[in-house]
C-alpha cells in the first residue's frame, strides 16, 4: 500500500462515505 493503482477500496469507501 504505498504507490496508488487505479482504484483502491479505501478511496471507493471514501467516496460512498462523503456522497
Amino acid at each position: 500500500m504505498h504507490r496508488r493503482r487505479r482504484f483502491t477500496l479505501i478511496e471507493l469507501l471514501v467516496v460512498i462515505a462523503v456522497r
